[in-house]
């Protein structure tokens, strides 16, 4: 008899384990890991103290229900890659179940990759990362960010702000447009009858004709706070970036690659612009001068009517007098609307799990990236434990105007609380949507957006409700960033964004003529090699979204 019980104990035992595994696998994590076997995570040094400092370590061991054992894998870039190198040749039992935050050079990571070190764990996602799932059913396209020579190795990290994904914006005056009795314009034609009206009105009402229509500081000649130069008015015209960088003047449609600058929509913004500039509608000196000089003249009175500008505060530094003009959205011109779109980058590299390990530890060490990825666990990592570096909301106002549901610690500043060179490294999913449900700091008893306390999330709100619809619709267009590569360093670059940068300016000045010189144009173009890149960001375009 006591023989048979004792057998009936020990069945219920198993039975209770077996029910335990089957409901953690129901709920897509699994943790095989007993309290006497701890969870070993190599890291840096700066990371283990910086998670101990901040309970960051004691929050993911109750999350998890796991013990941390950390491994010190030192600071140095050079010395935690000689780790790497050992850990190849080392036996199973001697590896980490992970590695976090390792701060990995592009050049180092991509070795390790060839030598099969690190798990590609792209087909255990659906399954074992239901975070990291979700963060790619809404949006697929960032998935082709997080890949990594044809795979998925490592959690992603993301600090992301709409006024930094629509950087094109305008900025009109509403007291002048009562002042003239204008309404908001919603087309180039529009725009340019207000633009009159602020020069011939005296909207400023001092009696002078100092009023400059519209202005905006030239972006290579000073801080980027202005942001995007005449960027916003070719917008109307032609899905393209005017402001030039090395391959930014290429777009894409059809998955075909082709170079906006070329088109006949170009031709017209630039005789759009040639109109304001002609009627002295536009600063003359948009060209050669940044946001110190743009904005000088008008820092004791109101000079400008428009003003094309990522953020218009970062300019006046003054919340109350920004908010006096109003954003302008994307303007219409027949069937064209658009706005440029700048993706936040997604960082990758930050948790990277050995390859050889056993696939039991391979499911913990998915369960504990994808948990950084959650809300309360990126806002975990990136500012220290719940009721500490953060707190749930208690009521009041959010940044984005609703759903608030999160609150910093009354010390911290913004996003500058992120402890800087950490959070790069680690997995977290601070998207626009949940940085705009932070609460809105009182000031003077309220929660007014238009203030220097709360001003980051009036910006990242006018930016969602003005630019976001239609720089979605335009993303079809950008040219992704991973199509930059070796196969492109090469070419041309320099030679044809530096004729058009400057062709363009001479187009709107007048020192060229967009009638009797475009095809000039089109050739000189051609004979700097533009055809040439074409040809080979076309071919990258190509291998990358297929591999």
């Amino acid at each position: 008899m006591k023989r048979n019980a004792k057998k009936r104990g020990k069945s219920i035992k198993i039975l209770a384990i077996v029910l335990v595994v089957a409901l953690a696998a129901g709920a897509g994590v699994f943790f095989f890991l007993t309290r006497s076997e701890p969870l070993k995570i190599a890291a840096r040094s700066t990371i283990i103290t910086h998670w101990d400092q901040q309970g960051i370590t004691k929050y993911f061991e109750a999350k998890l229900n796991v013990k941390i054992k950390w491994i010190d894998y030192g600071t140095d870039s050079a010395e935690i890659y000689a780790h790497l190198q050992r850990d190849i040749g080392a036996e199973t039992k001697d590896l980490p179940d992970f590695y976090l935050g390792l701060g990995l050079e592009a050049t180092q990571l991509d070795a390790l990759l060839r030598q099969n070190m690190f798990l590609n764990f792209n087909g255990m996602v659906k399954d074992y990362a239901p975070e990291l799932q979700k963060i790619i059913n809404s949006d697929i396209s960032r998935k082709a960010e997080m890949m990594q020579n044809g795979g998925l190795y490592s959690f992603p990290s993301l600090n992301e702000q709409y006024a930094e994904e629509y950087p094109q914006k305008a900025w009109i005056n509403n007291t002048w447009l009562l002042r003239t009795k204008q309404s908001v314009p919603t087309t180039p034609e529009q725009l340019l009858a207000v633009l009159r009206a602020f020069k011939t009105g005296d909207p400023n009402g001092n009696g002078i004709a100092d009023e400059i229509p519209l202005g905006a500081a030239c972006r290579d000649a000073g801080s980027s706070a202005a942001g995007t130069s005449l960027g916003y008015l070719v917008q109307p015209f032609v899905t393209t970036d005017y402001d030039l960088t090395e391959t930014n003047y290429l777009n894409v449609r059809d998955g075909k690659i082709y170079a906006g600058v070329m088109e006949p929509g170009y031709k017209s913004a630039l005789q759009y612009l040639n109109t304001l500039y002609s009627e002295g509608l536009v600063d003359q000196t948009v060209f050669s001068q940044g946001s110190e000089v743009f904005l000088r003249a008008s820092r004791e009175a109101e000079t400008y009517g428009v003003i094309l500008a990522k953020d218009i505060n970062a300019l006046f530094n003054d919340p109350e007098r920004a908010a006096a003009y109003v954003p302008l959205p994307p303007l219409t011109k027949g069937d064209q609307r658009s706005t440029l779109v700048r993706r936040s980058k997604i960082n990758s590299g930050g948790l990277l799990i050995p390859n050889r390990i056993a696939l039991e530890r391979q499911k913990i060490a998915l369960a504990f990236g994808d948990a950084m990825l959650s809300d309360e666990g990126s806002l975990t990592v990136c500012y220290g434990s719940e009721n500490t570096g953060w707190f749930k909301a208690d009521g009041g106002t959010a940044l984005g105007g609703s759903h608030v549901t999160w609150r910093l610690a009354p010390e911290a500043v913004d996003s500058t609380a992120i402890y800087s060179g950490l959070t790069g490294a680690m997995p977290y999913w601070l998207d626009a949507q949940l940085q705009m449900e932070r609460q809105a700091k009182a000031v003077n008893g309220g929660n007014v957006l238009q203030t220097t306390a709360n001003w980051a999330g009036y910006l990242n709100k006018v930016t969602k409700e003005n630019y976001e619809e239609t720089g979605r619709a335009c993303l079809q267009y950008a040219l992704p960033e991973l199509v930059a590569g070796d196969s492109t360093e090469s070419l041309p670059h320099a030679a044809v964004v530096g004729y058009l940068t400057q062709a363009s300016r001479d187009f709107v000045t007048g020192r060229l003529n967009l009638e009797t010189e475009w095809s000039a144009y089109l050739a000189a173009l051609k004979e700097k090699g533009v055809e040439k890149i074409l040809q080979a960001v076309q071919s990258a375009y190509t291998r990358e979204m297929q591999a």
